[in-house]
């Protein structure tokens, strides 16, 4: 009998354990209060409505409003289906939608699904502006909008926004995350109207940036679309959506400290023994409030080690660090993980932490380059023999030839650092393959351009070969 009373304890108590992890709905007070601009809850007998009264809703495509075991009721979103470019969301008419001033939130319970194409990249929560970059066409460099992008080959996913000044559109996004196939979980956007931009899952800072001189959205003339992109080509979400809610100022769950670890020049792959490697770190006072005892926990795969840091006040909105990352490790994987805990003005502990994933690898000797000049897979490649693999960098050709020297680092180059980091990893060394003078070629002045860099014969007259001893053309070879 004690048996079954103890049995029937752990499940109560499990059951509790269960009940408090799951997704709750925004309190009243968060539905109603004057902070919040609108608000659609989907819920029974108002399924279409906004609970401040004015941005109804109306569904479009394939979407529709289904039971949920925690909700209540959601509304199921769906992707882009191709061949069809239809919307699959619900739209609010331009002339109902809230107007934004200053600093605001976009917050969405979402549970992402398994989507029909197991190679869709990506689709929006929120949109009211169309266009996500800066267009020629300046009416549609204004409002606002926050999607999903997925990476089909590591389930990660990452956040992404956009905020239309006027006259540009700046962006924002978060660090990768696991994407948590049929999970709620709540995701923010904060803009404080003056170039900020910070990212939330379960009230956890996953990142954010800041754009210099920037000012707040600018009123624009789209829809908001819940689940889908405002148009052309359609972007729709592979998922439901619970709750959403555009407010004023900063996201209901946001904790009070944020944490961000990354390495300068997005490197994530090491020889072993390399020198003068460093990770940098930044501490974010999310909420602006005076931060004390503050502590640093550090477990770089190698060593543990803490250390103690200066306070945080409430005009201290950050606090940056550069730490060491040793490769002195046998080859492999590791993780650098962080925590830092301090005390909110109340006395309660609060605390962040993050992860730098990294490898070490062997270090190669020198050897004659067998190059693979076309397409294959790493596995193939060290199968056959091949050390270098050729990467193909024509997305920068018409970068270098205006700017007629090296390029800066970018962030733009993710894609680029990224292969560069597996062919490291994976014993595999890199020829970079640019072609300068075929952006050349393909401008409008080409031909006047071309006769200033053309050989000369002893009569003074042009031949049809460039002349590869001009600074001009030898600043592009190396």
């Amino acid at each position: 009998m004690k048996n079954y009373h103890r049995l029937a304890l752990l499940f109560i108590f499990l059951a509790y354990v269960g009940y408090a992890d799951l997704p709750k709905h925004f309190s009243v007070e968060q539905a109603v209060s004057e902070k919040v601009l609108a608000i659609w809850q989907f819920g029974q007998g108002a399924e279409l409505a906004d609970g401040k009264g004015a941005a109804s809703l109306r569904l479009l495509g394939r979407a529709k409003i289904v039971p949920d075991e925690v909700f209540g009721q959601v509304l199921e979103c769906f992707e882009y289906s191709a061949g069809i470019d239809k919307p699959n969301g619900g739209r609010v008419e331009a002339k109902l939608a809230p107007s934004i001033e200053g600093a605001f939130s976009i917050e969405a319970w979402v549970k992402l699904k398994e989507p029909e194409d197991p190679k869709w990249r990506g689709g929006y929560i929120l949109d009211k502006m169309y266009i996500p970059n800066t267009h020629k066409t300046k009416y549609y460099n204004k409002d606002y909008h926050l999607r999903v992008d997925r990476n089909p080959s590591t389930e990660k996913i990452t956040l992404r926004a956009g905020i239309g000044l006027g006259d540009e559109v700046i962006s924002f996004n978060s660090q990768s995350i696991d994407s948590k196939i049929g999970q709620w979980q709540l995701f923010a956007f904060y803009y404080d109207g003056a170039g900020r931009g910070r990212f939330f899952v379960d009230g956890e800072y996953i990142g954010g940036q800041f754009h210099e001189g920037a000012g707040p959205a600018a009123a624009g003339i789209q829809p908001i679309m819940l689940g889908e992109r405002c148009g052309s080509i359609h972007s729709g979400l592979a998922g439901y959506l619970g709750e959403v809610r555009l407010l004023k100022g900063l996201p209901s769950e946001a904790k009070m400290l944020g944490v961000e670890m990354e390495q300068q020049y997005g490197r994530s792959s090491f020889e072993r023994m390399e020198k003068d490697q460093s990770l940098r770190l930044k501490i974010i006072n999310v909420l602006g409030q005076n931060i004390s005892d503050l502590r640093l926990f550090i477990d770089d795969g190698l060593q543990k080690e803490q250390r103690g840091l200066a306070a945080l006040s409430a005009d201290n909105e950050l606090l940056e660090l550069e730490l060491p990352l040793r490769c002195l490790g046998k080859a492999g994987t590791y993780s650098y993980q962080v925590r830092v805990q301090g005390r909110s003005p109340e006395g309660k502990q609060v605390e962040a932490s993050s992860q730098f994933e990294y490898v070490l690898c062997n270090r190669l000797p020198e050897f004659m380059p067998v190059v693979m000049w076309g397409g294959a897979s790493i596995e193939k490649m060290l199968d056959t023999g091949f050390t270098h693999s050729l990467i193909w960098m024509d997305h920068l050709d018409g970068a270098v030839w205006n700017a007629d020297a090296p390029l800066p680092y970018s962030d733009r180059y993710d894609d680029t650092k990224k292969n560069l980091n597996k062919f490291m990893a994976a014993g595999l060394r890199v020829l970079g393959k640019m072609s300068p003078g075929s952006y050349l070629k393909s401008q409008p002045g080409y031909e006047k351009d071309r006769a200033e860099l053309l050989s000369v014969d002893r009569k003074g007259e042009a031949k049809k070969i460039v002349n590869f001893a001009l600074p001009r053309v030898q600043r592009h070879g190396f």
